[in-house]
């Protein structure tokens, strides 16, 4: 019995191919007819008619569901098919582009996407997701990992605290869905911060065109007795003597009052420090710039403007920091280790120690007690920076670390601790390799690109009816020959590959008439 199409399915037209075939998929699979469409159940043998019969009524079947979700251009297409599988695979070259230039075309479109101002998060990673699937789907690998990283280099300036706020999330959760939770927790406070700021908006022009509004109001002595310094009835409080009541404050859950107003983990600004009026204290996030460093036996909570961090320790950072045009060095007492953090450098700080801060165009000028000029910071991106770079102190705890490390060939560190606690070593102690470290050689050896793709299928051609030539030079050294250019030629039937070393470039096509001349007299045909 032929199954009617109780699903809901578009009909196939010029733009929606890939969104038909998901759906046909889908409902052929339901059906138990898929197996017919990719010839897992193949055609049985005509000796069995019971089992022909069956089979091509299944097939036919199938073949009308096809036509049945197919506009009258794509039925037209079809209607002299013989098999449902014929009628699938014809759809494929004609609605599937997989040339050069569509690829071109929408890998352009994926890489130099950019979300607009007001546009939805949502709608934008879902348009991204299917770029990078048509990409796929061309054969080209694209790692989710890329995807993600387009999306918040996409993201507008807006949604910078996202952007930041992304990049203190582990490696190995910063995946498809989690970026979609998080756009969609982006889009509901934006959503809420638009709602309040259009209430305050409204509530303002309503309190300035009220009709109830006068000059002077009514107020009755209990009401009055709200707005007094005193406590007292009777009298307002700009006509109150009294200094204000003062009441007991309450326990704050921070540490001294401890404030910053970020503090997020930002890989590209983990040698840079930030000048910072909101913080209070000085914070580093990365355990290395430590000279002195005493960890609390509790960790101790910081008050950010998005909620409550914690500081795990506190010690002595030094820098060599820029006074005019000198590199000098600075040491930054009672240095906050918040693990993952910004560095920040306490205007405030600085301030109670007697220095005068001037901003002046796009650039910070730190002046010392005695009217010397201090460290300075520049603007960059809407962020002052200071001009801080690191100290490489022999006699620095975690920079013995990195000098044992470099000293034994860039050996992994924890070898290097294992062989000392094991007693395998002499002259190197244990406290000498505590700390973390960032070795960047280190980094650039391991780095590696992805394979190419193998082509697994050669082209069909013939023995010397297809050649690759490949011209390399100018050579900066001359051969003892006094050649300058390498020319390679590789036949593509067979792979014989043949290399000529020329003295100019110009020679370049006698030599290919030389190979074409080899190539005939070895094979005996004419090319």
């Amino acid at each position: 019995m032929f199954k009617k199409l109780d699903t809901h399915i578009v009909k196939l037209t010029d733009g929606n191919y890939g969104r038909w075939k998901r759906q046909m998929l889908i409902f052929l699979e339901a059906s138990d007819l898929l197996a017919v469409v990719d010839e897992t159940e193949v055609r049985p043998d005509p000796a069995d008619q019971t089992k022909v019969k069956s089979w091509r009524r299944r097939d036919l079947e199938t073949q009308a569901l096809i036509l049945l979700s197919c506009d009258d251009t794509n039925m037209d297409t079809v209607a002299d098919s013989d098999s449902s599988k014929f009628m699938w695979e014809k759809f494929h070259p004609i609605h599937s582009d997989t040339s050069a230039l569509n690829q071109a075309v929408t890998m352009a479109s994926f890489y130099t996407y950019e979300i607009k101002e007001g546009q939805s998060l949502v709608a934008a990673y879902q348009e991204l997701e299917r770029l990078a699937k048509e990409i796929r789907n061309m054969g080209e690998n694209l790692f989710d990992k890329a995807v993600i990283a387009k999306i918040i280099s996409a993201l507008p300036k807006r949604h910078d605290a996202l952007r930041k706020g992304w990049a203190s999330v582990p490696v190995d959760a910063q995946t498809m869905a989690a970026l979609l939770t998080r756009l969609k927790q982006e889009k509901r406070e934006r959503l809420k911060e638009d709602s309040e700021k259009n209430d305050s908006e409204t509530s303002s022009v309503r309190a300035f065109n009220s009709k109830e509004h006068k000059k002077f109001s009514k107020v009755t002595i209990a009401e009055k007795k709200k707005v007094t310094k005193c406590g007292c009835k009777g009298h307002w409080a700009k006509e109150c003597r009294s200094k204000p009541a003062t009441s007991p404050k309450e326990p704050s859950s921070t540490v001294e009052g401890i404030r910053a107003f970020m503090a997020d983990n930002d890989p590209v600004s983990s040698e840079l420090w930030l000048s910072d009026s909101g913080a209070s204290a000085h914070f580093c996030g990365d355990l290395s710039w430590f000279t002195i460093y005493t960890p609390f036996e509790k960790k101790k909570p910081i008050q950010l403007t998005s909620g409550v961090t914690f500081a795990h320790g506190i010690g002595t950072v030094k820098v060599s920091a820029l006074y005019g045009h000198n590199w000098e060095l600075c040491t930054l007492n009672d240095v906050l280790y918040v693990p993952k953090s910004v560095n920040f450098f306490s205007e405030s700080k600085c301030a109670k120690l007697g220095c005068k801060i001037r901003h002046k165009g796009e650039e910070t000028v730190y002046w010392c007690p005695d009217g010397s000029k201090g460290p300075v910071a520049y603007l960059h991106e809407g962020i002052y920076i200071m001009k801080f770079k690191r100290v490489r102190e022999e006699s620095a705890r975690f920079s013995q670390a990195q000098l044992w490390h470099e000293r034994c060939a860039h050996v992994n560190i924890d070898y290097i601790r294992k062989t000392v606690k094991n007693g395998a070593i002499r002259g190197i102690k244990e406290e000498n390799l505590e700390g973390v470290f960032f070795c960047e050689g280190c980094a650039y050896g391991k780095a590696c690109r992805l394979p190419d793709q193998t082509v697994e299928a050669k082209r069909n051609a013939n023995v010397g009816v297809m050649f690759h030539v490949d011209l390399a030079g100018p050579m900066p050294v001359k051969s003892l020959g006094g050649a300058s250019y390498m020319l390679l030629i590789k036949d593509e039937a067979t792979s014989f590959t043949t290399v000529y070393f020329l003295k100019e470039k110009s020679q370049t096509a006698s030599v290919i008439v030389d190979f074409v001349n080899f190539m005939e007299t070895q094979t005996g045909s004419k090319i």
